[in-house]
């Protein structure tokens, strides 16, 4: 059964801080994707957010600009206190990662509610996104089991 979460996300990077904001459908699996907005950033466009969701142990979370306005960000957080977790911002490269920062995701599950105009939403965000950034995703789709299962053995 499908559940909606609210994420809430603060940053801080070279001594900036910063928020953002989604809501997300999250499968039986653990697998979530859903949508945020930086509401302080130049760039005002819906981020996709999607990854893995191990309620009572980490998440693994990454988000998506359009290339020219940001590299993909993977967020890893764990030590949930109340839905609050606690974690590192890596930017990721085509090889590797550079962690850049740290954050505090809040996670908070939704009562049961109509999720089809957010899954409205995120198709055509997928549909949309430039060919890099659905390269960026497709790619990481594939792997998706393997990612839960990573996040799940690493706990």
């Amino acid at each position: 059964m499908e559940k909606l979460l609210k994420l809430t996300g603060r940053w801080n990077i070279q001594n900036k801080s910063d928020i953002w904001e989604g809501l997300a459908i999250l499968t039986d699996d653990g697998w979530f994707e859903g949508i945020a907005v930086d509401p302080n950033s130049f760039y005002k466009g819906d981020r996709l957010i999607f990854g893995c969701y191990l309620q009572s142990k980490r998440v693994e979370l990454l988000k998506l600009t359009p290339m020219n306005v940001s590299h993909p960000l993977v967020f890893r957080v764990w030590g949930k206190e109340n839905n609050k977790y606690e974690g590192t911002i890596n930017v990721a490269g085509i090889l590797s990662e550079n962690e850049i920062g740290t954050v505090t995701i809040i996670i908070e599950e939704l009562p049961e509610t109509d999720m089809t105009d957010l899954k409205t939403k995120l198709q055509l965000l997928k549909d949309t996104m430039d060919d890099n950034s659905k390269s960026f995703y497709y790619n990481t789709i594939t792997m998706k089991e393997i990612i839960i299962d990573a996040v799940a053995a690493d706990v």
